[in-house]
């Protein structure tokens, strides 16, 4: 898991990157500004997908763990289903008297990832409810986004425990509805006609909202 945690800070370096050309680019052809605010709406899009990697990985990571008695297994990991040949194959594995045990682990590690990834492959972890179901693999705490809450370093606004876990779901949802619509109608507002608005101030929030939003998960899953 943290190998997959690794993978998504450095993603979000790139992307932070990506800010730095931005701006560097803007001061020298400040005529171009509407041209470049579309490398704003890659850093959204890239933020997103980062964040949607790493509930995958860890996930898979996490469901196989649980199967290589690694791992506690939560109800929601009780529901997942292994065909029967895949399982025969397992057993067929154990059984085997030249193989080590670390070789075993890894020969049934490398079988349960083949069965995982199918199951994890067309799902999408971005809404706040795709992200608590996603968890629930690893993950047996009840109230996943108050939990999240508690710990992450982010200025949520409200006044308690339960308007602030609703501030922090509604802004992922607006984050991701913002990412979808770069992704699916070139940020275009149908209404003006125009594309809509887009800051680098704004940008840059959301970025360091979903890197320590991960950061809280990563915190509490660990």
């Amino acid at each position: 898991m943290n190998n997959a945690y690794a993978h998504f800070l450095s993603s979000i370096c790139d992307i932070q990157k990506l800010g730095c050309i931005y701006d560097q680019t803007l001061n020298q052809y400040p005529l171009l500004d509407n041209e470049l605010k579309d490398i704003l709406r890659a850093q959204i899009v890239y933020a997103v997908s980062a964040m949607d990697r790493y509930i995958h990985e860890i996930v898979k990571i996490g469901i196989i763990n649980s199967y290589l008695g690694q791992k506690t297994p939560t109800e929601k990991w009780k529901s997942t289903c292994i065909p029967l040949p895949k399982v025969q194959d397992i057993v067929n594995i154990e059984k085997r008297t030249d193989l080590s045990s670390f070789q075993k682990t890894t020969l049934i590690a490398q079988l349960l990832n083949q069965i995982v990834e199918p199951i994890l492959k067309n799902m999408s972890f971005q809404h706040p409810d795709k992200i608590k179901d996603a968890l629930s693999y690893i993950w047996e705490e009840p109230h996943k986004m108050q939990s999240v809450t508690t710990v992450i370093n982010y200025n949520l606004v409200g006044n308690n425990s339960n308007e602030k876990t609703k501030y922090l779901e509604q802004k992922l949802q607006l984050i991701v509805t913002r990412r979808n619509k770069i992704v699916h109608e070139a940020d275009w507002d149908i209404t003006t006609g125009d594309r809509c608005a887009i800051c680098k101030n704004e940008v840059d929030d959301i970025i360091s909202f979903i890197e320590k939003f991960v950061m809280a998960i990563h915190s509490k899953i660990i």
